[in-house]
């Protein structure tokens, strides 16, 4: 999705808005994210049973 207009305040909050819409899984890395933007996975739980 690109957003563009002449406001850079009225474009960064209606990207925030749709950031905050669907935010970032930590887990999965799932989400609405900005570009050239890092996420950081977490591991998870690994089971015992193999």
């Amino acid at each position: 999705m690109v957003v563009f207009g002449l406001n850079p305040n009225m474009i960064s909050k209606t990207a925030h808005r749709f950031k905050n819409t669907r935010p970032i899984n930590i887990f999965t890395g799932k989400g609405v994210r900005f570009t050239r933007q890092i996420i950081y996975r977490k591991t998870g739980k690994v089971s015992n049973y193999r």
